[in-house]
């Protein structure tokens, strides 16, 4: 910017001045020369004294006219004059406001610049160029600019112009990096920019400033690192901050786990301890916070909050701040979660009155081994004071018992395990020794090293008394002294490793006496008891240094006889014994006689056998000997013991086939011949073997007859047959089912009330659709247990069957007495009846028997028509059998009942 020059044009006001001047002038000049010559013509008519006058008045027009000049001109210079000052005043102060400017772009780091949009070229000012580092014949090209740019920032930056300030119309507004290109310097600018458009509107040029940023932008980055790393100290405090006022209302607060305060943020911010706190923790930080503002600062202080997860404590730190807002003072809250302090201080206690009070003996000792304090149970067991065992070792109080290798063995373990367990007898003040329980635990400090040694014992010494006279007990026989079962199978466990080892044998005999009852009957108990213990010491006398005699209850008694080659040669040891027992006892003024059975099994044998087994093959063996004739020796009969393995064998496998689910059943129909209808099902078991097939049950019930097994499968065919007919009833088919029941089964104690909790498994099923079938030979162990439970059942609504009717005894008396519903003809009359007239007059008698007593009567058996035209010509409409149909799956059985028919000749019959 310069100043105007006389050059330049006047303004409208200096040429209105002007022409103001020449008018008046003019004015002037015209009035002179009229008046003047008009005047002197009328005044003077001398031509010489007009042209004096004249030549006067000219040279007068002329002074006034200069001096008219002369103050109009004098009058422009000064106007012009004060012009030039004002114009230079303005300069002065322009140059100044300029340099201010400059200074202040200068100072802030702003540039000013303007980019050719079209051709892609810009200029900038010189603090454009400094900020950029760039000098002034650099090129500058869109190129060149975006070299300028941090390689990281030039994508999102060409981005941004193009899609927001060219093409969206906004505001160019950016910070990013730029890299300076004399020092290669990393700077933060912050450009600003407007677009301006050309007259088809399309983006022309953009011009704007950008200002160096990066002392803000460092400093931005420091502020935001110190309050991470302000934020990182916070999060890791783990205590509850809070900015209190003096009135206790909450205004701001930190915390590393929410779960720790005692209501959601929102819930408390703004308000006053009183109206989220227990009045007891309110109580505390009232109390914190009149101590800080008298003395500056308080700690110490506790109380608890009932959270979420329970109690938790916590301890308050309170200190006032440095300032306060709107005249209030402000504090410092810090809480501190220390209820694992304050639930190990309560231990501590809780530790400290089980150490003073506990009656086990607790010592104490340091990592040497010297006692640093014993419990008042110690000075009771001991004898000595706290104050006479401080700074001893406790091996003071060692017994002797033990040996130095007892010892090492117990440290060996304290250091390796950290602990040791153990009896040790150790001895009073008094001199007397006592047993003791001990435990001793190594305490290691922070580093792993041992700090102490904690030992915490109780006195034993009568239970050892105790246990010392339970072991006889428990091994020997109270009545003969003799070893019992359990030392019996300890000696023979330790008899059959000696022999394997020393190539010998080893026989076992099991002696039970005969007619032992009629010693107790006759002369009493005590005689009883008075002839074992004689018979226990002439056995004993009889045997030789290793061998044992035990007595295993009542009668029995075992011999284990060790340390011999054959059994030959020891056999007349056995018969020294049973005559040793046959020979007369004098008892009380008595003489009595009795005998013994022997069963001798010998040890090792072809299989692997254990102590139990041959316990069990000498029980066998005696009662061989018994039903030989008693008073005598039998041998175990390997090929008779192979036998009933393989009993116990099928036995054990047909209790894994229930386990495993392997049996079903099969159901085969009963039905009305003269009325077609179908009266019920009997349930019959089929086992699904794995590798077999399909077993029929003759193939493996007979096995399980007397086992207890027999009972687990009948009750598991109860169950069975009510689950399939509740399937029935959910089919529209009522079948009443039918189930046979052994005779174990049967005349189980508790038959009743097993029966019930089955029954009460299906509470839809009627008990009247389940009918119980059993065999003559069943009711007849024990007819009145048997008619007592088939009444019981009989009022519960489950009615009974007896099944084979004809092949047991069919004794009127046994039919009248049992109270069943109905009759069951064995099959073996049904099949031979059309051919054998005896056969005929059994089924007569057997369906007019029943018509007597009121029962109803079934045939099984019935193979074809003809045998239900026969039966029914006798009176028996019921009937099963193949001719009707075989024993089928229970979803095949209701499909059969949809197919079934009657013969055509049945319903003819009478």
């Amino acid at each position: 910017m310069g100043v105007p020059t006389t050059s330049e044009k006047p303004s409208g006001q200096e040429q209105e001045s002007a022409w103001r001047i020449v008018a008046v002038y003019t004015i002037f000049a015209a009035l002179w020369i009229l008046l003047s010559d008009t005047l002197v013509g009328s005044m003077f008519s001398d031509a010489k004294v007009v042209a004096m006058i004249g030549l006067f008045k000219g040279w007068l027009f002329v002074g006034v006219t200069a001096l008219l000049l002369f103050t109009l001109i004098s009058r422009l210079i000064g106007n012009y004059e004060k012009s030039l000052e004002q114009l230079k005043l303005r300069e002065d102060e322009l140059n100044r406001s300029q340099h201010l400017l400059l200074e202040a772009q200068h100072i802030a780091g702003l540039g000013s610049y303007e980019l050719d949009i079209a051709s892609g070229r810009w200029t900038s000012s010189d603090i454009c160029d400094e900020v950029l580092g760039i000098p002034r014949d650099f090129e500058r090209t869109l190129e060149s600019w975006s070299g300028l740019v941090h390689p990281d920032d030039w994508p999102a930056l060409l981005a941004y112009f193009t899609e927001q300030v060219l093409q969206a119309g906004k505001p160019f507004d950016r910070e990013y990096r730029i890299v300076r290109h004399s020092d290669k310097e990393i700077r933060w600018i912050r450009a600003l920019g407007k677009v301006t458009r050309d007259a088809q509107d399309n983006p022309a040029r953009l011009t704007g400033t950008l200002q160096d940023i990066s002392t803000l932008m460092w400093a931005q980055a420091r502020i935001t690192e110190t309050t991470n790393t302000l934020q990182a100290t916070l999060d890791a405090l783990p205590d509850l901050l809070f900015e209190v006022s003096e009135q206790g209302y909450i205004f701001q607060y930190h915390s590393h786990s929410r779960d720790l305060l005692a209501a959601p943020p929102e819930a408390f911010l703004g308000k006053r301890f009183d109206e989220v706190l227990p009045p007891e923790a309110c109580a505390v930080c009232r109390a914190a916070i009149d101590e800080a503002s008298r003395t500056g600062f308080s700690s110490g202080k506790r109380y608890s909050l009932d959270l979420a997860q329970g109690t938790r404590w916590f301890d308050l730190s309170v200190a006032p701040m440095a300032t306060g807002t709107q005249n209030s003072k402000r504090f410092i809250f810090i809480a501190r979660d220390v209820t694992d302090r304050y639930l190990a201080e309560k231990q501590l206690e809780l530790a400290g009155l089980v150490f003073n009070h506990a009656r086990e003996g607790i010592v104490v000792t340091d990592a040497e081994g010297a006692i640093i304090d014993v419990n008042q149970a110690f000075a009771r067991v001991t004898g000595y004071s706290r104050e006479e065992v401080l700074g001893r070792n406790p091996r003071f109080l060692s017994s002797g018992r033990q040996s130095k290798e007892f010892y090492n063995v117990m440290w060996t373990r304290l250091l390796e395990l950290g602990f040791w367990t153990g009896e040790v007898w150790n001895r009073h003040k008094d001199g007397e020794e006592y047993a003791e329980l001990l435990t001793i635990s190594a305490v290691r400090g922070p580093t792993g090293q041992v700090v102490q040694y904690v030992a915490l014992f109780s006195d034993i010494t009568a239970l050892k008394k105790y246990q010392s006279e339970l072991e006889h007990v428990a091994h020997f026989d109270v009545l003969t002294g003799l070893p019992n079962r359990l030392l019996l199978a300890d000696r023979l466990h330790q008899a059959m490793a000696q022999c394997q080892r020393r190539g010998q044998k080893v026989l076992i005999a099991y002696l039970d006496l005969d007619d032992f009852k009629r010693v107790n009957d006759s002369y009493g108990h005590e005689v009883g008891d008075a002839l074992l213990q004689a018979l226990g010491q002439r056995l004993v006398a009889h045997l030789r240094d290793g061998d044992t005699l035990a007595r295993i209850g009542g009668d029995e008694f075992v011999a284990v006889l060790t340390d011999f080659v054959d059994t030959e040669s020891v056999m007349p040891l056995i018969s020294r014994l049973i005559a040793a027992a046959t020979e007369p006892f004098h008892l009380e003024e008595r003489v009595l006689r009795i005998s013994t059975s022997v069963g001798i099994t010998v040890f090792p044998q072809e299989a692997e056998l254990d102590a139990e087994q041959l316990l069990r093959q000498a029980d066998q063996a005696m009662y061989q000997a018994k039903v030989a004739g008693k008073n005598r020796y039998h041998v175990f009969d390997f090929r008779h013991d192979s036998e009933i393995r393989v009993h116990f064998d099928i036995l054990e496998r047909m209790r894994l086939a229930l386990a495993q689910s392997e049996y079903v059943l099969h159901f085969q129909p009963k039905v009305n011949m003269r009325t077609g209808t179908v009266i019920g099902a009997e349930a019959l078991i089929r086992w699904q073997h794995p590798e077999r097939g399909l077993l029929a049950p003759g193939e493996f019930l007979s096995s399980a007859e007397e086992s207890p097994i027999s009972v687990d499968i009948g009750e598991w065919v109860i169950d069975a047959a009510l689950r399939q007919h509740l399937v029935w009833l959910s089919q529209g088919f009522e079948i009443p089912v039918s189930v046979n029941v052994g005779a174990i089964q049967l005349q189980q104690c508790d038959f009743l009330q097993r029966l019930q909790r089955i029954l009460a498994r299906y509470p839809s099923v009627k008990p009247g659709n389940l009918q119980i079938e059993i065999l003559e030979t069943s009711a007849l162990r024990d007819m009145q247990q048997v008619t007592t439970v088939i009444q019981a059942c009989k009022d519960m609504g489950v009615e009974f069957a007896l099944d084979d009717f004809g092949t047991g005894y069919s004794s009127l008396t046994y039919l009248r007495q049992l109270p069943v519903a109905m009759l069951k003809i064995d099959q073996s009359f049904v099949c031979n009846m059309l051919d054998n007239v005896d056969d005929q007059a059994i089924l007569r008698g057997v369906v007019g028997l029943a018509q007597a007593f009121g029962r109803k009567v079934i045939a099984e058996g019935v193979e074809t028509e003809a045998h239900g035209r026969l039966l029914l010509q006798f009176g028996c409409d019921l009937a099963q059998g193949y001719g009707i149909a075989r024993p089928m799956a229970g979803d095949a059985f209701a499909l059969w009942m949809q197919d079934w028919t009657l013969h055509p000749g049945w319903p003819e019959r009478r």
